[in-house]
């Protein structure tokens, strides 16, 4: 595949707490988010787990179960199944390529289930719009904004009645608390909901086991988050107005660039990167292509390619990317990688350092052709 085209640079009429946040570890990831003609990118098997879980928790909160009771656990499952099934139709042809059938995703049933008990505790009275919602005990998946327009968001629940901002979310943490990413974006959603004329005390975090963390959420901390976003929203479009590049913009670093969508595009990361990034970044290569060879394992057809290393996360020097899957490399009518080409190899892993062989990872990794040669084929 050949990695996509950066988005062409527009300044933003308002930001959200998902934009926010991108921005603050990198404006031009934050920009990429924003795009209104976002690249098309492999999607991350989770966020389109992620996608169904939201969208089975804000069915069963505005009555889409009402009447049933003692089959309402399968109900979810076939909604479930039926959204999961629309998005991997609509999903980049590498997913298809990878996964046969929505339900090979990894974690697959295990989203679901947690989906279902998540819908389970929505099921209540809900109301339809803001202005229903001041005399109804909640407002669920309703977009809210400040009188300015500038910040926009959806949160998961308005609870009106508890003066509670919950957020629902479909990722499974170890630990115990609240990040500081969770705690921004409680904190917008609650000065969003003061604007509009409700009272938010605290916020709630419930996680897919059940789990719920509250944090007090005061007048003073929510206006001040905003504005920390409002200022954000100022700065990036005032370089956008000076004539900024997406590489000036970009803020490549071990931790910014974790599971960045801009990586296979972004020249700044691979000028900046080094070994000392792949502790938090796994193994991220390009290399020009030395030799290609094919093989058969169990009837799958795969492809190794040996690599010289220019730039990424392991060192310079040799290096050979092993077993494949053929299928992967040529989605959307791609050639197979050719000696003589350039190829980024993201998110793969290195399995062993010294001879220095990597793998790939079925769930994330992917192969981009930088500079396809016509020559030296297979």
């Amino acid at each position: 595949m050949e990695p996509p085209s950066l988005p062409k640079l527009e300044e933003l009429s308002y930001i959200t707490p998902s934009i926010y946040a991108a921005t603050l570890l990198c404006p031009a990831r934050g920009l990429w988010a924003a795009s209104k003609n976002q690249p098309r990118l492999p999607e991350h098997p989770s966020s389109l787990l992620g996608v169904a879980f939201h969208s089975l928790v804000e069915h069963a909160s505005k009555g889409g179960f009402a009447g049933i009771s003692d089959d309402f656990a399968d109900c979810a499952r076939s909604y479930f199944d039926a959204v999961c099934g629309e998005l991997y139709d609509d999903a980049h042809p590498l997913i298809r390529a990878k996964f046969s059938s929505p339900n090979r995703m990894p974690n697959y049933y295990l989203f679901r289930e947690r989906a279902v008990i998540a819908a389970a505790e929505v099921r209540r009275p809900f109301a339809s719009n803001v202005n229903a919602a001041r005399e109804a005990p909640s407002l669920a998946e309703q977009p809210l904004s400040t009188k300015d327009g500038l910040l926009r968001g959806r949160p998961d629940l308005l609870d009106v009645k508890r003066r509670e901002i919950v957020d629902y979310k479909s990722g499974l943490r170890g630990d115990a608390g609240i990040s500081t990413e969770e705690t921004r974006q409680l904190l917008l959603y609650g000065e969003m909901a003061e604007e509009n004329s409700f009272q938010i005390e605290r916020g709630i975090v419930v996680r897919p086991d059940g789990r719920r963390f509250p944090i007090a959420m005061s007048s003073g901390d929510m206006q001040a988050e905003a504005a920390a976003a409002k200022e954000v929203l100022r700065k990036v479009n005032a370089a956008i107005s000076g004539g900024a590049s997406f590489a000036e913009l970009a803020n490549p670093s071990s931790t910014n660039c974790w599971m960045c969508p801009c990586m296979p595009s972004c020249d700044r990361f691979w000028q900046g990167a080094d070994v000392s990034w792949a502790e938090s970044l796994g193994a991220q290569i390009e290399g020009v292509v030395s030799r290609v060879e094919r093989s058969s394992i169990q009837g799958a057809d795969l492809v190794s390619i040996n690599l010289d290393v220019s730039r990424g996360t392991i060192g310079q020097g040799d290096c050979s990317v092993e077993q494949i899957p053929a299928v992967w490399l040529v989605v959307g009518g791609s050639p197979l990688p050719s000696v003589g080409g350039t190829v980024r190899v993201t998110n793969c892993r290195l399995i062993d350092s010294e001879l220095r062989v990597a793998r790939v990872d079925r769930i994330v990794t992917c192969l981009w052709t930088i500079d396809a040669k016509s020559d030296g084929a297979i």
